[in-house]
């Protein structure tokens, strides 16, 4: 992992009144591992279906006392209010430096392009359609910028890395079984 997550890395936890709270790494990694999905944009056909699926198999990770959290890299209320809890039933912290994004990345954020699209023939342009054909999602939008790349980190009590999953083009995600054979290492 290029980026240095540490037990000081702070996230933002939303408390009343529109404002945020400092929450260090450490605090949420302390006593058990964690499973983070750097998440590209809330209203995302394709991010709302992987925290759909990722989120229906929570027992799972629960089972291995694997706690489940979700970033962010914009904090847009209306768009968070109209994902969670609906297509995600955790904890939602915001990313404003964008460290994790960095982190599951190798170092730099990964910008991709909004061509890929529009291209009939590119990944993202696939993954987007048949998202839309399995009607798994029933409401998106492209409000947000959507071309901040992310992916999955999983953690160790303590903070050791132990899977890390970096969103190649939109909706490339991991498969569940890799998932829930990081969380399961991460437990271990």
């Amino acid at each position: 992992m290029g980026a240095n997550i540490t037990s000081d890395t702070i996230l933002k936890k939303p408390v009343a009144g529109g404002e945020f709270e400092d929450v260090r790494m450490g605090s949420l990694w302390a006593d058990s591992p964690v499973l983070i999905i750097v998440m590209r944009r809330p209203g995302c056909i394709l991010c709302r279906e992987q925290t759909l699926a990722v989120w229906a198999e929570r027992e799972k990770f629960e089972k291995l006392g694997v706690k489940l959290i979700l970033t962010v890299h914009e904090w847009k209320q209306r768009e968070i209010d109209a994902f969670a809890p609906e297509y995600w039933g955790g904890a939602v912290f915001y990313d404003p430096e964008r460290t994790f994004y960095a982190a599951v990345h190798g170092g730099s954020v990964k910008i991709a392009s909004r061509l890929s699209l529009l291209n009939p023939f590119s990944t993202g342009f696939k993954n987007g359609r048949a998202a839309y054909k399995r009607g798994v999602v029933k409401d998106s939008n492209f409000t947000g910028n959507g071309t901040v790349l992310g992916g999955v980190l999983v953690f160790k009590a303590g903070g050791e890395l132990v899977y890390s999953h970096a969103e190649s083009d939109f909706g490339v995600h991991p498969p569940m079984e890799d998932l829930v054979a990081g969380a399961s290492k991460a437990a271990a």
